[in-house]
This record gives structure tokens, sequence and C-alpha cells, in this order.
């Protein structure tokens, strides 16, 4: 089964979200309605180090509807963004 949480203001620190991981989490749900690019970059990031440090892979849901589309063609049209 998988468990995915969704990341936000109450999860915004590294140890909580290797807690989350620790406790089960199997993946996290990104909104890109909220945010710029710049900032989910940032979350990606973080997701990376606490997944690591709590031993589990990294799996994304990224929801892409509302924003989620002036992002894909703000990334596209300026062949600057990396998603890694």
């Amino acid at each position: 089964m998988e468990y995915f949480g969704t990341i936000g203001p109450a999860c915004d620190r590294e140890d909580i979200l290797r807690q989350m991981f620790v406790a089960g989490m199997t993946g996290i749900r990104m909104n890109m309605s909220h945010g710029s690019l710049a900032e989910h970059q940032d979350w990606v990031e973080l997701l990376h180090r606490a997944a690591a440090e709590a031993g589990r892979p990294l799996k994304l849901l990224i929801d892409l509807q509302g924003a989620g589309a002036s992002h894909r063609q703000t990334a596209r049209a300026g062949g600057t963004h990396r998603w890694q």
C-alpha cells in the first residue's frame, strides 16, 4: 500500500519530513498551483535529503492542475529549469 503525504507549512522542516518517512509515508504530493518553480525545486531538494536520511526512496506525485500548466509553459519557454 502506498501512503502519500501532501507538502505544506506543517511539514516544511527536514526533521519533520524524515519522521513522516520513518512513520511509513511512501511518497509526497506536490501541488504546482502553490508557489514558484524555484520554491518547488527547494522542496524537492529538502525531500531528497529527508528521504535519504530515513533510508527511503523518494516518490513524487506532482499535481499539474491549475497553475501547473503555466509552470510547464514557463519552464519550456525559458529552457533553463531542470528537474532532477
